[in-house]
């Protein structure tokens, strides 16, 4: 497992622990690496237990005739969605959440990879995405741009857990007593995928077919 997605994503196995082994690096890189010194134990994650399993999320409805400005956030940058119906934003400004991803620091070039991601998505609707309020650092400056420019709703992505769904919860919190709506609009292929995703990889590993199919529709 080493460098797997779940070693590397810190997802670990409660109770269990994942450890880099000299003879797994050695047998799956052909022998070109050949590691000394590598840990030989290791703490299994502490947790209370799965979260509990639930439906997939639904998008709240918004109103098309109210002012809305649109949220961008690097968990999701597929705009599609948001504009499927007769949606006018006002405005609209973005985040970058993933240099919350660690508490001691995130590679410059995910956030280059990231700040990239969500200014094409920009360049790929800015005829529809009204004024450009620029990239804030924090919910608190998002809510105060909000409240600027009058808005009803802010309408964005939806961020199912980690950095983005941490940051959409403060910002409703921040949102909320100024009379304004936050949007969470959840996109189809996450709506397909997730009923999907309850015993692990390869029971999920059967679906990826039929939902790469869908996508491509």
């Amino acid at each position: 497992n080493t460098l797997g997605w779940r070693w590397v994503g810190g997802m670990q196995t409660i109770g269990k622990t994942y450890l880099a082994r000299r003879d797994n690096i050695r047998k799956f890189t052909q022998n070109r690496f050949d590691p000394m010194g590598l840990a030989t134990e290791a703490h299994p994650l502490a947790s209370d237990g799965h979260p509990p399993r639930g439906a997939a999320p639904q998008s709240p409805c918004w109103s098309v005739g109210a002012r809305v400005g649109v949220l961008l956030h690097d968990d999701d940058v597929n705009l599609k969605p948001l504009f499927e119906s007769d949606i006018s934003p006002v405005a609209f400004t973005r985040i970058l959440t993933c240099v919350n991803r660690s508490p001691l620091a995130v590679s410059q070039s995910v956030a280059d990879f990231a700040s990239g991601a969500t200014e094409d998505a920009i360049n790929r609707w800015r005829d529809r995405l009204g004024e450009d309020g620029g990239l804030h650092q924090d919910t608190q400056a998002i809510a105060d741009w909000a409240q600027n420019m009058k808005l009803d709703q802010v309408v964005t992505p939806y961020g199912a857990t980690g950095p983005a769904k941490e940051m959409l919860d403060e910002l409703e919190e921040w949102l909320s007593p100024k009379g304004i709506d936050l949007i969470r609009v959840i996109n189809p292929y996450d709506s397909r995928a997730w009923p999907h995703a309850t015993h692990g990889f390869f029971r999920f590993k059967e679906h990826i077919p039929s939902l790469l199919d869908a996508m491509a529709l």
